[in-house]
Parts: C-alpha cells; sequence; structure tokens
C-alpha cells in the first residue's frame, strides 16, 4: 500500500558465463581460418591441442604463465621420450598465447570482454627442446657420389633443380609445367601469383615470390614439357609435396653421407656457397634463393637483379656431376 515500506528489490546480476578454453579455442581457430594459409591453421589447431592435452580443459580465467611453461616442459621430453626442437616449441607457445589474446578482443554472452587480462606474457624458452643446427654444404666428391647412384629419373631431376637453382625443396616438388614460362626472354621457374596462370603458389613468405631462370645444364632434362606437375609425390592434407619428396630424396642421399646435418636442404647451402665463391655479391645471391626482397613487393613488382644477371649468375656455376 502507499505509504508502507517498501521491500529492497533483489536483482540477481547473475555470474559470467564460463568459458572453457576448448571453447575459446574453436572459436579462435575458426576466426582465424580465412586469412589463414593451410599450415597456419594446422599449426594453430595442434598448438592449442597440446596446451589442451598438458593442462586439461579448464575455465580461460583459471590458466597462469605457469601453465604455458608446462606445457613447454612437457615437449622438452614428451610420453614418449621425444624431445622437439626448440623452434616448435616456441612456435606452438606463440599460437596459443594468440587464443588468450583473442578473447581480450571479443565480447563474451553477457557483452563483456571475454578475457580482459592475462598472464601468457613474456616467456623464457631457450632452455626447453632441442636447438636447431645449421645444415652442412654438400663437397664435389658427395656430389660426385651422389649423381653416380642409380635412381628413379624423377628424383635425379629434382635433385638437379635443387641443386643449380637453390630452391626449397617444397617449391620444387610441386613445380608444374603451366609455370615454367618465357620470363623477359628467359625460360623461368614462375613462382610468382598470378603471373602466367591462375595456379595457386604456395611458398614460404613474400620474399620467396621470384623468376628462377632455368639452368642451361638442366634444360634437356625437362624433355618436350607437358601438363601438370612435374613431379609425382604425393601431395598431403596441407598441400604440400616435401615430405614424401624428402623420403624418396634421402635414401639417396644417405648412401653417400650419414652426416645428420647433411641432407636435402644442404643442396640450398650449396648452391649459395657456389655462387658465393663465383664473386656474385650477397644481394643477388640472396635473391635467387629467395632470402631477398622477391619480385612481389606488396601489391607491386620489385626491382631485383634482371633476368639476364640471374641467368649469367646460375649458368656460371659448373656442375661436373651432372655431365653425361
Amino acid at each position: 500500500k502507499l505509504g508502507e515500506p517498501r521491500a529492497p528489490v533483489k536483482i540477481d546480476v547473475g555470474k559470467p558465463p564460463v568459458v572453457m578454453f576448448s571453447d575459446l579455442a574453436q572459436r579462435y581457430i575458426d576466426a582465424k581460418a580465412p586469412n589463414d594459409s593451410d599450415d597456419v591453421h594446422s599449426k594453430r589447431q595442434k598448438s592449442c591441442a597440446m596446451f589442451l592435452k598438458v593442462n586439461g580443459d579448464k575455465p580461460i580465467g583459471d590458466y597462469d604463465k605457469l601453465h604455458m611453461i608446462e606445457m613447454a616442459r612437457f615437449m622438452d621430453h614428451d610420453e614418449d621420450g621425444k624431445q622437439w626442437g626448440n623452434a616448435t616449441i616456441k612456435n606452438y607457445v606463440s599460437y596459443t598465447k594468440q587464443a588468450f589474446d583473442y578473447a581480450g578482443e571479443i565480447r563474451g554472452a553477457d557483452g563483456k570482454v571475454l578475457l580482459p587480462h592475462h598472464p601468457m606474457h613474456e616467456f623464457k624458452l631457450s632452455g626447453y627442446g632441442r636447438k636447431r643446427q645449421s645444415y652442412l654444404p654438400f663437397k664435389p666428391n658427395e656430389l660426385m657420389d651422389l649423381f653416380r647412384l642409380d635412381m628413379p629419373y624423377e628424383d635425379r631431376l629434382l635433385l638437379a633443380i635443387l641443386t643449380t637453382t637453390g630452391m626449397r625443396l617444397d617449391e620444387a616438388a610441386l613445380m608444374t609445367y603451366e609455370r615454367v614460362i618465357d620470363h623477359e626472354g628467359v625460360l623461368s621457374f614462375c613462382l610468382v601469383p598470378d603471373a602466367a596462370t591462375d595456379e595457386e603458389i604456395k611458398v614460404k613468405n613474400e620474399q620467396s615470390m621470384r623468376y628462377i631462370p632455368v639452368p642451361e645444364i638442366i634444360r634437356p632434362m625437362l624433355g618436350n614439357f607437358g601438363e601438370g606437375r612435374l613431379f609425382s609425390y604425393r601431395i598431403d592434407s596441407e598441400g604440400k609435396a616435401e615430405n614424401a619428396a624428402s623420403k624418396a630424396l634421402m635414401r639417396h642421399i644417405r648412401q653417400i653421407t650419414d652426416t645428420p646435418r647433411k641432407a636435402v636442404h644442404s643442396l640450398r647451402g650449396t648452391l649459395k656457397d657456389l655462387v658465393r665463391d663465383s664473386g656474385v655479391s650477397k644481394e643477388i645471391n640472396d635473391f635467387i634463393s629467395g632470402h631477398g626482397q622477391g619480385d612481389v613487393s606488396g601489391d607491386r613488382y620489385g626491382d631485383g637483379p634482371s633476368m639476364k644477371v640471374r641467368k649469367q649468375v646460375l649458368d656460371g656455376i659448373k656442375h661436373p656431376w651432372l655431365k653425361p
């Protein structure tokens, strides 16, 4: 009734909705997927899955910095005795941290920031995992022994391309005849998107987008060309052929050396050393191997060394191991 004291109004504000890490991780992965390569998408999935495996599924606000360190410790020596590489551990930590960062950029069901603050910062990870060791280049006698081996023709062709151009394994293993084109009057391997085909180009980064002249010494090995891929190595779920190609080529390499630091990737270092020793500048050397600015800079073409210069450099390298 009017004039009588009123009972206090009870307002049930409720508790903030609980968001588990598994839910956050899936939302984060799905949100990033449209702009991710298959490789990055897979890394996000694997990183979050590893974090869940080590730490269990908890509300996102219940994790502390030590949970991330515990993932690094686990990967240092996992349950199967495997020691992951330091670079891989840092990679997993980085992608998992990004999931927590993402939670600070979106609102929850109550309209508030999902995770205003988190402690996943400033990790010291240098003490976890195997340290990366650089590959050793092949010596001339090892290359002579390698190309003397009896092997399938496509293995020989791939080894020859890697040895004479310094291409990364996947760049060469995925090469198609449609991307062996005339560019500025020079027959070239095309690693630049939208240059001569709508075909997707898989390269490591923007600096890797480049044209590489076909060295004269391997031109006859390409035959009369054709259609589709040069090689038949299996392409995996991430669109890469390097695993199957590496397995095939390592069978031959292990016949001529058992040094762990000599592998398929050593051929890139071998070519860079040969180019350097011929007196070519580091700038041109890096450009050819995909360590320079590349032929594409943003949305415009760069000003790298001319195709004539690149061809002169590659044709100037002697490859006695490839002679009949």
